[in-house]
């Protein structure tokens, strides 16, 4: 009988022994997009319940940084004063807002409430009311506009807050609301080749031109 449990072991350090081969990480996938960003959440994900901003997200044709940006967004987790004072990075004194000097500056406040983001959403007549960061989708635009790529835009104008907002903070240089403008319809024209159906092109022209009107009124 031991030198049955004795032969059963060395198996077994057989079979665990170290090989001179380079080690590697594997992930077996079951899509064949496995190199995808997408692929990678859903399957980090499939233990639990997915999220459903990060679904949005990933299903959209901006590029990645935006993407990323995006997540960060709807979680919360973007450099903020205020995330920046709760992590004790900053002092009170230190976490007013940077171009309205409102005492702490928050996600919501520097995309929702900040004179700056203000003027970006009433120059597109995008309403906020009910919008959060965890639910940036609840921005009400108007209805003559295409909703099947509503979600690239949407998240293409919060990028364009925070670069913004960035401006000031790293550079002292305040960007006028025409020049904010300006550089959200070249992102859409930039990345529309992205967009792989005419259909979408055509809409996202479609908001484009919405874009470049509101420079006129």
């Amino acid at each position: 009988m031991a030198s049955l449990e004795l032969a059963s072991l060395r198996g077994l350090i057989a079979g665990l022994a170290l090989t001179a081969e380079t080690d590697a990480r594997v992930m077996t996938w079951d899509r064949e997009d496995a190199t995808f960003s997408s692929s990678a959440y859903r399957y980090l994900a499939a233990a639990g319940e997915l999220d459903p901003n990060g679904e949005r997200i990933w299903a959209t044709k901006i590029p990645s940084k935006v993407k990323f940006f995006a997540w960060l967004f709807c979680n919360d987790r973007l450099p903020t004063r205020a995330n920046l004072l709760y992590k004790h990075i900053l002092h009170d004194e230190d976490a007013s807002c940077p171009s309205c000097s409102t005492p702490t500056e928050s996600a919501e406040h520097l995309f929702y409430e900040c004179g700056s983001a203000l003027d970006i959403w009433l120059a597109l007549s995008i309403g906020t009311t009910g919008a959060t960061t965890a639910s940036p989708w609840m921005c009400h635009y108007p209805q003559h506009l295409p909703a099947d790529v509503w979600d690239d835009v949407l998240l293409i104008i919060l990028w364009r807050i925070w670069n913004r907002r960035n401006d000031v903070v790293f550079r002292s240089l305040e960007t006028s609301t025409a020049a904010t403008l300006r550089l959200i319809a070249t992102d859409i024209d930039t990345w529309s080749h992205r967009f792989r159906d005419h259909t979408l092109k055509l809409h996202l022209c479609t908001w484009r031109s919405h874009v470049l009107s509101a420079l006129m009124a």
